[in-house]
């Protein structure tokens, strides 16, 4: 069995893999860092949760698009100057509070009242 060290935001993952799929891995590992990357320089270090969100989002918008049909492009193209910035709100908002945070329970608020 094969192994990768993929590194994303300073942090090193190590990924198994299938022999001889080392090379695609490694590939895939580093178009991600790429995207992260650039994400860090837009926005700065907003965690690395946030960064790999953002950028899942990007790769599956361009997946998205790919898969889209060519008569599909000019509508595409409307929707994306619509909502140029959202991934600059989408950094800037605070997450969801956890699910275990006893502080986002409204039923623990309301004992403790």
């Amino acid at each position: 069995m094969g192994q990768v060290s993929v590194t994303l935001n300073n942090r090193t993952y190590r990924i198994g893999c299938g022999d001889g799929e080392e090379q695609r891995l490694s590939e895939l590992g580093s178009y991600l860092a790429t995207k992260v990357d650039r994400l860090k320089e837009e926005f700065g270090q907003i965690g690395d949760d946030r960064l790999l969100v953002m950028a899942a989002l990007i790769i599956v918008d361009e997946l998205f698009e790919a898969r889209e049909p060519a008569d599909a492009g000019p509508k595409r193209e409307r929707e994306k100057r619509k909502g140029r910035g959202s991934a600059a709100r989408a950094s800037e908002a605070d997450p969801d509070p956890a699910p275990d945070d006893p502080a986002s329970d409204s039923t623990a608020a309301k004992g403790a009242a």
